[in-house]
């Protein structure tokens, strides 16, 4: 069985750790701030004739607008609607499509790359798709970010108000799941949002990201993508609490990007009014743009072409929230945390064994620059190996936090380590498994 590799433990990351283009926060998908607006930029279908190519090492030579390269799209391609180096793109929009049509993170049958946090949510539970079908449920657009004459493709939420849509026609959006960029012709993840971290686009193309940890934590800025495919902050708000008084919450701003009270202007007044105020204008000019559903994009044959991202060595721990215990089945019973809130956390193996098992208390230090966190790590329980014969391994442990406070480790037959951090879904309190180096 393949492992189930989380879909939201680095979007439960504490606020030192969310933030635009990178910084991941809370905020609800279905609600937007303001009004959207309408993007009437026309989307580009082919290369710009540009003298400053800041993506690859030449400037491709402008398509006439009725005109399909004839060595792009050959015969019996796919997607000949996707021209010029925008099918460069087109390994991430299989890859997305392949996983809203095919991925059933229940079962454990996937591993989660960058960039795909709100695809892999929305498979979660699928009878819960606001269309009835993931595929319907998000779409892709073009536009060009850093204004270099290059159009960046954007994973988008649809956002189609229509209860019998069958994502069969265009849908339409504000809300960026993924956005991605061309370097040396290869995409690159920009930023990625999710249910609970927004990201939109704004008129003048700059970005308005907003999200929140809990009622004390909250986040809004803006950002925007550079020449070089950086997303650089503008601005920045947080809510914090004052020398540490829960009581007393105040709204720090900043132009770095940053959760350090000690680098940030403390703002006067209300938190939560001054906050709100901030909102409102940075989130004034948000647009909404048309999408093409991947209900349009998808073909079965998809599947073989975008393979998991991650190990290819199957994964032999299966970890949930136990709700009952099968009778002649020995069980190793663990106390870590004995609070209100606790929960029985299993660790089943089936079939063959691990070596080095490992259950940690985890505390975050840090985000790499890839997404990837860095814990602090504190061994609370090993074995040596652990394997289908041994006792099966539950833990009681509790999740006071949306940052994960425990995570188990193991080595696999060919001497891999794997670690993974433990933490609770938003969405419906279920157990998130996520993997990490």
């Amino acid at each position: 069985m393949k492992k189930i590799i989380a879909l939201i433990c680095i979007m439960a990351l504490a606020l030192s750790v969310l933030a635009a283009c990178g910084k991941k926060a809370d905020a609800p998908a279905t609600t937007e701030p303001v009004e959207a607006v309408q993007d009437n930029t026309e989307v580009k279908d082919e290369e710009p004739a540009a003298e400053n190519d800041t993506q690859t090492e030449a400037a491709p030579d402008a398509q006439p607008a009725d005109e399909t390269p004839a060595d792009e799209t050959a015969e019996g391609e796919a997607h000949p609607e996707i021209k010029g180096y925008k099918r460069n793109y087109l390994p991430i929009l299989d890859r997305a499509a392949y996983i809203l049509a095919e991925s059933d993170i229940n079962s454990g049958n996937e591993e989660m790359g960058e960039g795909e946090t709100a695809l892999f949510e929305s498979t979660m539970y699928r009878e819960y798709s606001v269309y009835g079908n993931p595929l319907y449920d998000f779409g892709y657009t073009f536009s060009d970010l850093n204004a270099d004459g290059y159009d960046e493709l954007l994973i988008m939420f649809n956002t189609f108000e229509d209860a019998n849509y069958d994502g069969t026609t265009p849908g339409k959006g504000s809300l960026i799941a993924a956005a991605y960029g061309l370097v040396d012709d290869q995409p690159k993840l920009l930023f990625e949002g999710w249910s609970r971290n927004t990201y939109q686009l704004r008129i003048d193309k700059k970005l308005a990201n907003r999200g929140s940890a809990g009622a004390a934590y909250a986040i809004t800025g803006v950002y925007e993508i550079d020449a070089n495919l950086v997303c650089n902050c503008l601005d920045y708000y947080f809510t914090h609490e004052i020398d540490g008084d829960v009581e007393n919450i105040g709204l720090y701003h900043n132009t770095v990007g940053t959760d350090d009270m000690a680098a940030s202007e403390l703002i006067e007044g209300d938190a939560f009014d001054e906050f709100d105020k901030e909102c409102n204008k940075i989130f004034v000019t948000v647009m909404e743009l048309p999408v093409t559903t991947f209900a349009n994009y998808y073909d079965p044959t998809m599947a073989g072409h975008a393979a998991s991202a991650g190990s290819e060595e199957e994964d032999l721990l299966n970890v949930f929230v136990a709700s009952y215990y099968e009778q002649g089945v020995p069980y190793e019973f663990i106390t870590l945390d004995e609070s209100e809130y606790s929960q029985d956390v299993m660790f089943q193996i089936w079939d063959g064994s691990v070596s080095d098992f490992k259950i940690s208390k985890l505390s975050l230090k840090d985000v790499e620059d890839d997404g990837n966190p860095i814990f602090d790590e504190e061994v609370v329980y090993e074995l040596p190996s652990y394997g289908a014969g041994d006792s099966q391994v539950v833990a009681t442990m509790s999740f006071p936090g949306d940052t994960p406070s425990y995570g188990y480790s193991y080595k696999t037959a060919s001497g891999e380590e794997k670690k993974f951090s433990l933490s609770l879904s938003g969405l419906d309190g279920s157990l998130v498994t996520s993997s990490y180096k």
